[in-house]
């Protein structure tokens, strides 16, 4: 078959949109920095990238609720570092009305102000966080105690997804801190301590001196498990930030374009172009000659 000069040119028509298809495609590179700026670009890369993209939104998730529940457990440490200093200060109170040199009027201060650290705290067992009530387990929408001092929440766990493993409880027992579930009413031995005060009670003040010990004792042992729950949430978190790292050198290892070979390709494909140009306007002269 004899190849007619029309057929060279469409030849270096199809090769010139095949030339500048390539350099758009890789301007778009240059432009954006990704090697894959559609699927089609590299379906099996792409697909990878989709899946790196899908575990790092669920790494935000599960950081953003370590966030989140980290912030309460926070505050319920603090709260409970307030709960032990009332309780030191009314362990200072029995300490002193225990002394039978006090008089009366002294006797009435130091009851008027035990009766103040009952009112503080129900205060602190009632701290709410971003989520509710800290210290009443589950019940995250009512307050943990009522307006004389009794326990109404639960010692149910409040449990989180904060990872790829098993739910966590991240919430601290108010039951155990305050309650007799962990072996004192705390409130209670508060309100024994104002009463034997205000009764000039030598003999009752100094019995509340060991159970006012014992609460003080229960309220640090729970704060010290806020702690270990604050350690687990920040181990949680360093786990997940360092896999959030990985992903994302992952990811820009699949799909980032290297840039001394794009504009390599570049300069390339402009050439190759410019010579088609060439070519195709040799074509166009010669065609045009051999009409005259």
């Amino acid at each position: 078959m004899r190849v007619t000069e029309t057929m060279r040119f469409d030849a270096v028509s199809t090769q010139l949109g095949r030339l500048s298809e390539k350099y758009m495609g890789a301007a778009q590179q240059a432009s954006t920095g990704q090697r894959i700026n559609a699927p089609s670009d590299d379906p099996v890369a792409a697909a990878e990238a989709a899946r790196i993209r899908a575990n790092l939104s669920t790494t935000d998730a599960f950081r953003g609720a370590i966030t989140l529940v980290r912030g309460d457990a926070e505050t319920a440490e603090s709260s409970l570092d307030a709960a032990g200093q009332v309780l030191q200060r009314a362990l200072e109170l029995a300490m002193t009305g225990a002394n039978g040199s006090t008089g009366p009027d002294e006797q009435k201060a130091l009851a008027t102000e035990a009766n103040q650290l009952v009112v503080q705290m129900v205060e602190i067992g009632n701290t709410k966080g971003a989520q509710g009530y800290l210290f009443g387990g589950t019940s995250l929408d009512s307050p943990a105690f009522d307006a004389d001092g009794n326990f109404v929440g639960n010692d149910v766990d409040h449990i989180v997804q904060i990872g790829p493993g098993q739910p966590t409880a991240v919430n601290v027992s108010g039951a155990r801190a305050f309650t007799a579930e962990g072996g004192r009413d705390v409130i209670q031995d508060l309100k024994s301590l104002a009463t034997a005060l205000a009764n000039g009670d030598s003999d009752a003040v100094r019995t509340s001196l060991d159970d006012l010990q014992n609460s003080h004792e229960q309220v640090v042992r729970e704060r010290s498990r806020a702690g270990l729950v604050l350690n687990r949430l920040d181990l949680s978190d360093s786990l997940l930030a360092q896999g959030q790292t990985d992903l994302q050198s992952r990811s820009s290892a699949i799909t980032s374009a290297d840039t001394n070979e794009v504009y390599s390709k570049l300069t390339q494909l402009q050439g190759s172009i410019q010579q088609a140009v060439s070519v195709g306007k040799q074509l166009l002269d010669t065609s045009t000659i051999q009409r005259f």
